[in-house]
């Protein structure tokens, strides 16, 4: 059998992405239940807040009417509406309209008025520990911001009679001192006439003020008609307990990806070396299990000069393989459990290799083996990678004096130079 990804080395791929969150899924259960578990502690340590919304439509206070084909949401500046309706006069109104157990300060740290700046509707909201507690601040808060916002515009219609007031005093003395001057020049019938001219436009806008009734608004649905939110919420919480762990888990799974010092099986070591890798047949004969990879790596390495075939001797089952592949692609059987130099001595002029072992090399010396084959201008083509549970055969000896691909791992010193099979 072979994997099925083969990738560059060292390149990520959706493929390398998606296998190590399959791989590594415990992680990332691990990440989830740690998720589910901060936020749990989350709900259960943080007090719960209700907040209650009333929501106010508010009209433009004048004395005027709107002028035709001009919105009133134009005349309202809602960035001030909103300030006021978080103001300290507005808290201080609707405490006073409230039991002894309400303050101004309560007030204004549970209040928040939102909106949109383009309509006339402004949302006052107001959280407490209590369902009740929230509808009753919200309630009183926007009762209380339409008086303040009344009584403002009171004032300012005061205000503006005051100062018509005290310029129709001060044209009328201009009349009179005019029109009494004997021996200084008299004021002229034209000027006259456009003194009282000023001063009935000046009493007219005075009585429309003074019988102005300022209008600022109503609750158009008070906050006991409304649903108290209540906070934190337990589904929105838990939601992003699960999506914060998962996004935990799967930073784990990559860091012990990473950080792990041997490959994990076949596909791990596949994206590895960016190296097809074969494995043995599971229901056929020992004797036949190594032929279909045997085959694999004989058209792998066809259009090669030259194969050498490295196998990890200490393994009985590489030997075994090793025999089989040799024999498959006519290359020449090298021990791999040399020193660096000796094992690229032995390659001669081999131009391709396969590297025949079990699952126990760590990642460095892997991709260490792959770099020397690569320096001396040898391409590695593929792994043939053994399993030592496998049932072996009764005889696993490649040391035959009959098979001459065996001649590399001749000589009573296993560390002594002896030069492979002629390739």
């Amino acid at each position: 059998m072979t994997t099925k990804h083969v990738t560059e080395a060292g390149a990520v791929s959706m493929a390398q992405l998606s296998y190590i969150v399959r791989n590594r899924r415990l992680w990332i259960l691990l990440g989830v239940v740690l998720g589910i578990v901060v936020a749990m502690a989350y709900l259960v340590t943080t007090p719960k807040q209700y907040r209650a919304t009333a929501v106010v439509n508010i009209v433009p206070i004048s004395s005027q009417p709107v002028a035709e084909g001009k919105a009133a949401s134009s005349l309202i500046d809602l960035a001030t509406e909103k300030q006021l309706a978080e103001s300290a006069s507005t808290a201080k109104v609707a405490a006073d309209a409230l039991d002894w157990r309400w303050t101004p300060e309560r007030l204004r740290s549970g209040v928040k008025a939102s909106g949109d700046p383009n309509g006339t509707v402004i949302n006052i909201s107001y959280s407490d520990s209590s369902r009740e507690d929230a509808v009753a601040g919200a309630n009183e808060l926007a009762d209380a911001y339409l008086l303040v916002r009344t009584n403002l515009a009171t004032e300012r219609g005061k205000d503006l009679e005051k100062s018509l007031d005290q310029e129709i005093d001060r044209l009328e003395g201009e009349l009179r001192e005019g029109q009494n001057n004997v021996s200084g020049p008299r004021v002229d019938d034209v000027r006259a006439q456009t003194i009282r001219s000023a001063i009935e436009t000046l009493q007219d806008r005075k009585l429309t003020i003074a019988g102005f009734a300022p209008r600022s608004g109503e609750v158009i649905t008070p906050a006991h008609m409304g649903s108290a939110q209540e906070t934190p919420e337990k589904t929105k919480i838990a939601v992003l307990g699960i999506l914060a762990g998962l996004f935990v888990g799967v930073l784990l799974a990559f860091a012990v990806h990473l950080l792990s010092r041997k490959p994990s099986d076949d596909e791990d070591l596949e994206f590895l070396l960016g190296v097809p890798v074969w494995q043995a047949e599971r229901d056929v004969p020992p004797s036949t299990r190594w032929e279909l990879a045997a085959e694999f790596v004989r058209h792998a390495s066809h259009e090669s000069h030259a194969t050498a075939v490295l196998v990890d001797t200490s393994s009985p089952e590489a030997v075994v393989a090793g025999k089989t592949v040799t024999s498959a692609s006519g290359g020449a059987l090298i021990d791999v459990n040399k020193t660096r130099g000796a094992l690229l001595r032995s390659l001669n002029t081999a131009d391709a290799a396969i590297l025949v072992a079990p699952l126990t090399w760590t990642k460095k010396e892997l991709l260490q083996l792959k770099d020397d084959l690569e320096n001396v201008g040898t391409n590695l083509l593929g792994v043939v990678l053994v399993d030592e549970g496998l049932p072996t055969r009764e005889e696993t000896s490649v040391y035959d004096e009959e098979d001459p691909s065996t001649a590399a791992f001749g000589g009573a010193d296993p560390d002594a130079s002896i030069p492979p099979t002629p390739i």
